[in-house]
């Protein structure tokens, strides 16, 4: 069987109310139940991150947790890894999400080479007033990943009551 590699990314802020996270769930579930990945690839933030993870052992699928502390853990796809040499000049705190999502995606398009089949799925929350999915979203499209995006509903976020 060929390498069939999912990236999963999206607004933390979607944990935050009790709908999105339900939403977030089954975009993550349903997303990678039709693509049949054999690697997953996420970061180690809260939201579609740790869907993607949850999702990953409980299918027993191999999975690379590519942490904020440098480190690339990778459960039943290889051994655990630096992401960030220790040779290399520290960053800024604010710096490493960025910079993470960076060697994560050229990581992933390097995968992509040889791979099946590569797909990047992207959640959004609308009131998410940060950016990092769309800066990952723009690296794995410059890439030549092919992406999917879902935005949840406005409604499943702040305001409304569960």
């Amino acid at each position: 069987m060929s390498a069939r590699i999912l990236l999963v990314t999206g607004s933390r802020a979607l944990d935050d109310h009790v709908q999105a996270l339900h939403w977030e769930r089954e975009q993550v579930s349903a997303r990678a139940d039709s693509f049949r990945p054999t690697l997953v690839v996420t970061g180690d933030a809260r939201g579609p991150d740790e869907s993607a993870r949850v999702h990953a052992k409980r299918r027993g699928l191999p999975l690379e947790c590519w942490s904020l502390s440098g480190w690339v853990a990778a459960w039943g796809a290889g051994r655990d890894r630096r992401w960030w040499p220790e040779s290399e000049p520290p960053l800024t705190p604010r710096h490493w999400p960025l910079e993470r999502n960076r060697r994560m995606v050229a990581h992933v398009a390097e995968l992509a080479k040889t791979a099946e089949a590569t797909l990047v799925l992207a959640l959004y929350a609308p009131w998410s007033r940060t950016q990092g999915t769309a800066h990952t979203v723009g690296l794995a499209r410059a890439a030549g990943l092919t992406v999917i995006e879902a935005t949840c509903p406005a409604e499943y976020g702040p305001g409304v009551r569960s």
